[in-house]
């Protein structure tokens, strides 16, 4: 049996280091290269290739074991993409035919050893002049064979994310670009998101001074045009689902200070006549009194020394009462922390105002068991409340007047326990009896569910320092400037990127 190996000439060098001195002839030719076959005989006019004492040193290695060994050299090799041209001529100079020839009674095996580091040698020879190949070593317990790893697969580490501001962490304010100027430009940020510069303005206000004079045609085209943009085709016997299904949604809402508006419903409810104004998820009453404040402290020239409350001062002083009832008018449930000792201070709500520093204390006033609404005039000079009730019948104003008696018992104890009277400087009115309730009479009643607007307009009428008229009071009118001038107000503070400044009180000390 013979193998040949073909275009394969091995140098002295190859010779020297693989031991082939012995086993190669003087011709190195590829017909010249034959093996012998251990205990068969050996062909006429060749040279012996193999002695005894050289088959005791190499190993008999079967033809599985060797087309094993050349499939792994294969793989080895083929781990690179940028030498697979190289592989290809190599693969031909490699190309081993084998030619069995039976012996007589001989067992088949090969000598593979000086094939393989021949082999070898000649693929480092091939690679070595045209990519570096660094040598990574490993030992075949068969063959000691020097097994190379071209190139390590390159680590693709993960590139660090760029994680977007949730939306709980924005401002609620119109966000400032650090590259946007003072005059109210904006810039695009990364993220495609405007980023636009916010103007604080002083004294900033929705209501105007022409209470009884209707509103600009114009304004109110407007207005009723976006109101009634989305409006079901037929309404409900209810009022509070008459726009269609996502045409009812105020975006960005209007920011009203002590409120966001982002329903039309609040809009709705305060311009057409018989929608009760409400205090619970639309706060007409607390927006509403919150800029007559506003309008009270910004004044050029006021001409009442006056402040307003807000709902919640309405039910803690009520509850107040209700507990202090209970304990059998027991004065320990009073304390200066409490809400009502706070209010009187100055606190709790925007626009605040120490009670000591005005005259008058304009209060809405809550009436639960007739679901309506009254107003209230603490005068502190006088020690009395002035009932404004738009509904003159009987159970109405006992229920009204009902509704006033925490205001006239629980005041008169926070008085004293604030030292009003060193306050003001007053000499009288040192005692603690509840204050008088006093109805005013010559008011316009309302004649349907439009007591809010009613409520409202008291109001503004006592600080304007207007009378209120008895007669030709229209309450449409009404409705549709504080509608209208809402609605202005609210546009022009988005369009014109403006707010107003920091009206928060004063932190007071919980005694």
């Amino acid at each position: 049996m013979f193998l040949k190996l073909r275009n394969i000439t091995p140098t002295s060098v190859e010779r020297l280091s693989l031991s082939l001195t012995d086993f190669f002839s003087g011709e190195t030719t590829p017909e010249a290269v034959k093996f012998k076959i251990k205990g068969g005989s050996k062909p006429g006019g060749q040279p012996g290739l193999m002695g005894a004492s050289s088959s005791s040193a190499h190993e008999n290695v079967s033809r599985v074991e060797f087309e094993e060994f050349k499939k792994c050299l294969s793989v080895v090799v083929s781990q690179q993409g940028i030498l697979m041209k190289s592989v290809a001529e190599m693969n031909k100079k490699l190309d081993i035919l084998i030619e069995p020839e039976q012996s007589q009674g001989g067992e088949e095996n090969i000598d593979v050893d000086a094939t393989i580091a021949s082999a070898v040698k000649a693929v480092e020879n091939l690679i070595g002049s045209s990519t570096h190949v660094p040598a990574s070593v490993e030992t075949s317990e068969k063959t000691d064979l020097k097994m190379v790893v071209f190139q390590e697969t390159p680590i693709l580490r993960p590139q660090k994310r760029d994680r977007k501001k949730g939306a709980v962490l924005k401002s609620p304010f119109i966000e400032l670009a650090s590259g946007a100027s003072k005059s109210g430009s904006s810039s695009v940020s990364p993220d495609d998101s405007v980023y636009k510069v916010v103007k604080y303005v002083r004294g900033l206000g929705s209501l105007d001074n022409k209470i009884c004079e209707p509103v600009d045609p114009q304004l109110e085209a407007d207005f009723v045009k976006w109101v009634d943009t989305g409006l079901r085709k037929h309404k409900s016997n209810t009022t509070t689902n008459v726009y269609c299904k996502g045409k009812d949604t105020i975006f960005p809402p209007f920011r009203f200070c002590v409120e966001d508006i982002s329903n039309k419903m609040w809009f709705h409810n305060l311009a057409y006549p018989n929608c009760f104004l409400t205090n619970s998820c639309c706060s007409h009453i607390d927006i509403i009194f919150y800029y007559l404040r506003k309008k009270i402290m910004y004044s050029v020239e006021p001409k009442i020394k006056v402040t307003t409350t807000d709902f919640l001062f309405c039910s803690s002083i009520t509850s107040l009462y209700e507990k202090f009832v209970e304990k059998n008018n027991d004065i320990s449930v009073l304390s200066l922390s409490h809400n009502v000792a706070q209010y009187i201070q100055g606190g709790k709500i925007l626009c605040a105002t120490p009670w000591h520093l005005v005259d008058h204390v304009v209060m809405p006033i809550n009436v639960k068991l007739q679901d309506h609404w009254i107003c209230g005039r603490l005068n502190i000079a006088e020690r009395r409340i002035y009932l404004y009730n738009s509904l003159r019948c009987g159970r109405y104003m006992t229920a009204a007047k009902e509704a006033c008696k925490p205001f006239s018992v629980i005041l008169p104890y926070y008085f004293s326990m604030l030292d009003f009277k060193g306050l003001r400087n007053e000499a009288k009115f040192s005692t603690m009896e509840p204050f008088p309730i006093v109805a005013v009479d010559g008011l316009p009643e309302q004649v349907t569910a439009d007591c809010g607007v009613f409520v409202a307009s008291f109001a503004e009428y006592f600080i304007d320092g207007k009378p209120i008229p008895s007669s030709g009071f229209d309450v449409e009118i009404h409705r549709d400037r504080l509608a209208v001038l809402f609605y202005q107000y609210g546009m022009k503070k988005q369009t014109e990127n403006i707010e107003s400044e920091s009206e928060a009180p004063p932190s007071l000390p919980k005694k």
